[in-house]
């Protein structure tokens, strides 16, 4: 029997890569779909896709439209879905399988990441080789702020409330589950999130205060030790925060040094995949963002060197990294 899945697909606006949303949802193998349109848009329209729209909330945001859309979730699960991004055939059985017989709370994908015609970039999200991610995984990347979580339909219906502060609600709300439930990442790309000029994540304002308090909480409950927010949301959020070189003062530096101290010695000392993802986040922080840090910090420069040395990340490689200081530099990169 195939079971029967819920999909959120909150939009607002209609364009093309709404209907490629819809279509690759459709196309979905060895699973029944309910798909639940959530029309956000802050004018009502009366057109196909309002028709098809299981409920209209106003434009009041994306987490209003999940937290409203999940009332007409009748499925056995309940997975969700951006309105421009694209889905594997297999995406959801693969996941609802995963819930069923890993007996996990939620899975999450890896993502691939592919361009506004949807071709493939690169690959985004998580470490494959933690089965059961813990707190101290997500201290470092966005992990679960994406759109590919899938649970059961009581589970979700009971804890999946997103906060409504805007920009990052989904890692929010990840950060707050994982302390109940298990997330579990499924080690294949099925989920595709699709980058092009006017998606969301390129206009919506992320709240840094908001995120950074986030943050902290979790690193305190994690570690027992909290760093400067600025350092912080740059290890959760790579590609959104950056460091002000203005703000890199001795303090600063002698916070993250004993937080990075201390989460070192609370590594497994067998687990050295995740002690050079950690190393490879907090070194590729400290590289970007200023000349100034290496100068103040001896031991946070070698953590560079050791990170460069192993080339834990293939998409932060020697050369790659250099390219990028080069090119803030004003560098010509052969």
């Amino acid at each position: 029997m195939k079971p029967e899945i819920s999909v959120l697909l909150p939009f607002h606006r209609v364009d093309r890569y709404l209907e490629a949303a819809m279509e690759s949802v459709i196309n979905s193998k060895n699973v029944d779909v309910q798909m639940i349109l959530i029309d956000d848009r802050k004018i009502k329209i009366d057109d196909a896709f309002s028709r098809l729209a299981s409920v209209w909330t106003g434009g009041r945001g994306y987490s209003c439209a999940l937290n409203e859309g999940k009332n007409y979730a009748t499925g056995e699960y309940v997975a969700l879905m951006n309105s421009d991004d694209l889905v594997s055939r297999d995406r959801l059985a693969i996941q609802s399988r995963s819930v069923g017989e890993d007996e996990c709370d939620v899975s999450v994908s890896r993502l691939l990441k592919v361009n506004k015609i949807g071709v493939p970039v690169f690959s985004l999200g998580g470490n494959p080789h933690i089965k059961n991610p813990s707190e101290v995984n997500f201290l470092y990347g966005s992990h679960l702020a994406n759109a590919s979580w899938l649970s059961k339909n009581d589970l979700w219906q009971q804890n999946m409330i997103f906060p409504t502060h805007g920009a990052g609600s989904d890692w929010v709300l990840g950060q707050q589950l994982i302390k109940k439930f298990r997330f579990q990442q499924v080690n294949q790309r099925l989920y595709f999130y699709r980058t092009h000029p006017v998606q969301i994540t390129k206009h919506e304002k992320y709240n840094s205060v908001f995120l950074g308090k986030v943050w902290q909480e979790l690193s305190r409950g994690s570690i027992g030790c909290v760093v400067n927010q600025s350092l912080g949301l740059v290890l959760a959020f790579p590609t959104q925060f950056d460091v002000n070189p203005n703000e890199i003062s001795h303090e600063m530096i002698a916070n993250l040094e004993e937080w990075s101290n201390i989460l070192m010695e609370r590594s497994d000392p067998s687990d050295h995949h995740l002690i050079r993802l950690r190393l490879g986040f907090l070194s590729y922080v400290i590289w970007r963002s200023n000349p100034k840090i290496h100068s103040i910090s001896p031991y946070l420069k070698e953590l560079v060197e050791i990170f460069l040395k192993s080339r834990v990340n293939a998409l932060l490689t020697p050369q790659v990294l250099m390219k990028s200081r080069n090119k803030e530099a004003g560098f010509k990169n052969d």
